[in-house]
């Protein structure tokens, strides 16, 4: 039988102007207290896309291979800068306020 696959847990890792950017989690029920961070960046050649079109083929691997999947969104161009683009990788890689990430286990390798 098949390991249910983790649903998304939807978080605001960051805020510019009226704009909630976010970034979703895929968590086990019990996460390893050492689990791999896998950072997921939605292709899009930086002008379209969202998190949303994260790989069912990766979800269904998170309880095979124990990783959390992070997924974020960022803003895209023309309308933002490749600064602006970077900025937001930054954020998503800082972790959400209030997120598993940062109120708990699993932290990403080499943090400490």
């Amino acid at each position: 039988m098949a390991a249910p696959q983790p649903q998304p847990q939807t978080f605001t890792f960051t805020q510019v102007g009226s704009l909630s950017i976010k970034l979703d989690i895929y968590l086990t029920p019990s996460p390893a207290a050492d689990a791999p961070i896998l950072l997921w960046f939605h292709g899009g050649g930086l002008i379209q896309g969202c998190r949303a079109r994260y790989g069912p083929h990766t979800v269904a691997s998170v309880p095979k291979y124990g990783h959390v999947p992070l997924s974020p969104d960022y803003r895209l161009a023309p309308q933002a800068t490749l600064a602006e683009i970077l900025a937001d990788a930054l954020d998503a890689l800082n972790g959400p306020e209030g997120s598993p990430l940062t109120t708990s286990q699993p932290q990403p390798r080499g943090s400490q």
